[in-house]
């Protein structure tokens, strides 16, 4: 098997930037809800569980999966964890009433998120032979489309804590 780090990567310095940067998203709304004015219900065990998420997101999504191509110990890790924070979020937006009140966005975001992670899925799936344009091809739309399944929740947890 032909690992990512062997192959010549030619990937535009913003876009593995925004990809990086991406993975920290968790990091900068756990802050926003930490100085928060409203006094939130669960406030630290979601604060607590999107801190660790940044840096399980990094380990995972950066680290071993865009340079090995697979999951290994920080990928699992960081898929396991991401289940528990939806869930923890979930619970945080119920126990504080913001489902009712955003129910369009959240839906909206959830489409949109889900849509690029699943476009994520079907890119890592492609065949990929020893074409380093094809490769660096790859590393681009993945990036794009893995970041935007980060940022775009980033950006919904913005709107709802600011209505």
């Amino acid at each position: 098997m032909e690992y990512l780090y062997e192959k010549k990567i030619n990937l535009p310095f913003i876009i593995y930037f925004l990809l990086i940067k991406s993975c920290f998203v968790y990091l900068f709304i756990s802050i926003y809800i930490l100085f928060h004015k409203k006094n939130f219900k669960l406030k630290y065990l979601v604060i607590y569980t999107l801190f660790i998420q940044s840096i399980l997101s990094y380990m995972g999504d950066v680290y071993e999966f865009f340079f090995y191509r697979e999951n290994f110990f920080w990928g699992k890790v960081d898929i396991i964890w991401s289940i528990i924070t939806i869930y923890i979020s979930y619970l945080f937006l119920k126990q504080n009433n913001l489902i009712i009140k955003n129910k369009s966005i959240i839906k909206k975001s959830i489409i949109f998120s889900v849509s690029f992670w699943i476009f994520g899925l079907i890119l890592i799936r492609l065949p990929l032979y020893n074409d380093t344009d094809q490769y660096n091809c790859f590393l681009i739309l993945w990036a794009i489309s893995h970041s935007l399944w980060h940022y775009i929740p980033f950006i919904t947890s913005f709107l709802i804590l600011n209505k």
